[in-house]
């Protein structure tokens, strides 16, 4: 009995304990990295990192997933929809836009995320005039509903406003807008400067006319303009923002102020109406200046993030909001010296890109090749992901 006990091998094979860890949800991976040396530097194995990507994605395609594409045409005002579709997105539907966004040829862009097979269209710019310029599409059935902006509360001077983000409230069975507003003035440079703290920042039902302030925020002089709109995932809507500090030092020439700048990631829970900041890093301009898109990775949020000077891409998923230190960097991709942006994500686990000649292009993070798309689209241009619904635009607007 003591010899058979001897032979006994107590330890895990290596390959299966990889295979373990590559299931584990980002916060326990990154909590597990300590207990060994070796599993401190598993992000480093490029085979372990492309079997944990891969088990992020879903685990079945659905064929109703499918790219949704608002191209727009550089130097033109040609805009256009696409659903792209298939393996190499060779399927490629035209789609007839509404009649409001159709009819009045206005330029718009898609406001965050598709929430249940619906989008929400808005214009460049918000007429104060107008109370019907917010569209909410189903594009698999072409129905849609202009929806009243009831500005009656916003001023109509020296106020920014931005509807940030489209999103669900399982509770009241209801959707949501989200928007952000700030008095301005205008500095000696000309540019324009935050005149005063307060402002506006709060979910907005359309439905019902109502809104609900987002708590225990001001929106001041330390809170620069939002970037991109946000993504509706588990039931909140999150967005980049640019946050400034100041620091002061003394030199022989007196006391000077340095600014500093941090891209942050704002996640507003819809349930509860409260707002979670996540540090993603210091944010930079002019030649310093990173090219970031904020995506939904399965049930993460993530952000694929592109250096202009060396053209190298990288992929980070954050385990826990308002956790700074729980970002996971994924990927970091050779460089790329034909792309020119990031667009998104593509619904094979690929990273959509856009080139110096404005071609669209897939990037597949196993084989590291590029694939042509076949459609142009300016900077302008936007995509994501797209699951086909035959829900009525009467539920959700009456």
């Amino acid at each position: 009995m003591a010899a058979l006990k001897s032979t006994i091998n107590h330890s895990i094979p290596e390959d299966l304990t990889l295979r373990i860890l590559s299931k584990l949800p980002v916060k326990s991976l990154k909590r597990f990295q300590c207990v060994k040396k070796s599993w401190n530097n598993l992000l480093d194995d490029p085979h372990f990192v492309r079997m944990y990507y891969e088990n992020l994605m879903p685990k079945s395609k659905s064929s109703d997933s499918c790219i949704l594409l608002k191209q727009e045409i550089a130097n033109t005002n040609q805009h256009n929809m696409f659903l792209l579709s298939g393996e190499r997105y060779e399927n490629k539907m035209k789609l007839d836009l509404p009649p409001p966004i159709q009819d009045n040829n206005e330029r718009f862009q898609v406001l965050g995320s598709c929430v249940n097979g619906i989008v929400c269209l808005i214009p460049y710019e918000i007429d104060y005039n107008d109370t019907g310029n917010v569209v909410f599409w189903n594009p698999t059935t072409n129905e849609f509903k202009g929806i009243p902006l009831d500005l009656a509360t916003v001023p109509f001077h020296d106020f920014a406003i931005w509807y940030k983000g489209f999103g669900y409230d399982s509770q009241r069975d209801d959707y949501i807008l989200i928007r952000m507003g700030q008095y301005f003035s205008t500095g000696e440079d000309g540019d324009l400067e935050v005149d005063s703290p307060g402002g506006l920042f709060e979910i907005y039902y359309p439905n019902g006319q109502c809104r609900r302030n987002i708590s225990d925020y001001l929106l001041n002089e330390d809170t620069e303009i939002p970037i991109d709109f946000a993504i509706y995932l588990n039931g909140a809507c999150h967005w980049r923002c640019v946050l400034r500090e100041y620091t002061y030092f003394v030199d022989g020439l007196g006391t000077h102020k340095k600014d500093t700048f941090f891209d942050t990631l704002f996640s507003v829970d819809i349930g509860n109406n409260k707002l979670t900041t996540t540090l993603i890093r210091e944010y930079s301009f002019g030649e310093d200046h990173v090219d970031r898109k904020l995506v939904a990775l399965n049930k993460y949020v993530a952000t694929i993030s592109m250096c202009p000077n060396t053209k190298c891409i990288d992929i980070s998923i954050l385990g826990e909001v308002g956790v700074n230190e729980s970002w996971v960097k994924l990927f970091i991709i050779r460089p790329l010296s034909s792309i020119e942006s990031v667009m998104g994500i593509g619904i094979q686990g690929d990273i959509l890109l856009r080139k110096n000649d404005d071609e669209l292009v897939s990037f597949d993070l196993g084989t590291q090749k590029i694939q042509e798309i076949d459609i142009k689209g300016s900077g302008l241009s936007q995509t994501l992901i797209y699951e086909k619904s035959f829900l009525r635009i009467e539920r959700i607007t009456n």
